[in-house]
């Protein structure tokens, strides 16, 4: 999420320096502080951390119990 933040934040600026140029401004950075995506995408980053969560634990049981 936070290198969507740092692509996001590259896009706008150039975006916005493509505009404002033209009216005397330089843009110098583009700060994006929070992003909120589609719950369906919060739940679908859920559910990956959640699996590899349990991959973990599962091997670190099967590591266990040797």
């Amino acid at each position: 999420l936070f290198e969507a933040k740092e692509e996001l934040a590259q896009t706008v600026k150039r975006a916005l320096s493509d505009t404002m140029t033209q009216f005397g401004y330089q843009i110098m950075q583009a700060l994006i502080t929070d992003l909120d995506p589609d719950q369906r995408v919060k739940n679908a980053m859920n559910e990956i951390n959640s699996s590899k969560r349990l991959k973990y634990a599962v091997a670190e049981r099967a590591e266990g119990e040797k």
